[in-house]
């Protein structure tokens, strides 16, 4: 509610406009923005001073809306996004705005651009006003220490149109955190930390310079896409197929292993009922506790079988395996 107030308060104070004449040739009023731009610089314009916006337009937004507020305040059933898009079609509040918050130190430079590429048509048709907020100095918290520029848009259902406009942001020049925000969003009081849980934006883009294009997602959603100047473009389908396949090779692999460590268990079981049936003689027995630990020969017990080495230093179930295969073949039979 604080937000909601503060940002009918700002929209009632005084703007800093410069109004773009559509008739008039772009190169005719580009060094008369430019000029506009120097003198009136955000950086430098204090809230305290009853300035509530900074913008460049086409044409005004409009205020808020207060009856599509007064109706939302009233609906007594669950607020969802349904009964906000209802809202938004019965009031006629369809637009949109891309916003980014940028620290004084960069938001005279970033909000130039933006400013200059809506007067050359470099944000596209559907982009009419682009504004930046004041320094505030009359409660500091409500900002964080940022100032918010808003690009806005005709139509916030329209996808394509949205993300045409991220991209043109780009080209301009913005590279910084983006967040997009319907119009019906604000009218209805939706600001961070509501009531009601909603999340007050719909998209978060971050630019990735070195590829040329921007992640978008859906925000709460944890679906993203990619978004250039080609448009929206799906993660590859590949790239999943391939990490779904080896999460099932790997699921695959588990119960392999562990086949193969009950066979090594297995076989060190058979080794270890082997060599019990070789019994040393008593001539070897003073030879095994002997400290030069030198080889000494064992029968096996029963049938007077040929007598096999073994190895004194790591005890008799370390037989060599061929003498193993000597003895299973011949007496375990």
């Amino acid at each position: 509610e604080k937000l909601f107030a503060a940002s009918v308060a700002a929209d009632d104070d005084q703007w800093l406009q410069f109004q773009v004449e559509a008739d008039v040739p772009a190169r005719q009023q580009l060094d008369q923005l430019k000029l506009w731009l120097v003198s009136n610089r955000p950086s430098s314009i204090a809230r305290s001073s009853g300035v509530g916006w900074i913008a460049v337009k086409f044409k005004d937004k409009g205020k808020k809306v207060l009856e599509a507020k007064a109706a939302w305040d009233s609906h007594e059933g669950e607020k969802t996004m349904e009964v906000v898009n209802e809202l938004a079609t019965e009031f006629h509040v369809m637009g949109g705005k891309w916003m980014c918050h940028l620290p004084s130190g960069f938001i005279d430079d970033v909000w130039a651009k933006l400013a200059i590429s809506l007067m050359c048509g470099g944000l596209g048709p559907s982009v009419y006003m682009v504004k930046v907020s004041p320094v505030e100095d009359i409660d500091p918290n409500l900002a964080r220490g940022d100032h918010v520029i808003c690009v806005y848009n005709t139509n916030y259902k329209d996808t394509e149109q949205v993300m045409r406009v991220e991209n043109l942001m780009r080209s301009a020049g913005v590279e910084t955190l983006l967040n997009y925000k319907p119009d019906i969003f604000s009218a209805l009081g939706i600001y961070r930390n509501n009531k009601w849980g909603f999340r007050p934006t719909i998209y978060c883009s971050r630019v990735m310079l070195m590829e040329g294009k921007s992640r978008v997602e859906t925000v709460g959603t944890g679906n993203w896409y990619y978004n250039s100047s080609k448009g929206l473009q799906y993660p590859e389908v590949e790239g999943r197929r391939k990490i779904h396949q080896d999460k099932e090779n790997n699921e695959k692999m588990v119960p392999d292993i562990v086949n193969r460590s009950d066979l090594r268990k297995t076989t060190m079981e058979d080794r270890k009922v082997l060599c019990q049936q070789v019994v040393p003689t008593d001539t070897c027995l003073p030879n095994m506790v002997s400290k030069n630990k030198k080889h000494v020969s064992s029968k096996v017990s029963n049938d007077g079988a040929n007598s096999v080495p073994a190895t004194l230093a790591s005890g008799l179930d370390s037989f060599p395996l061929k003498s193993l295969d000597k003895i299973n073949g011949k007496n375990m039979k």
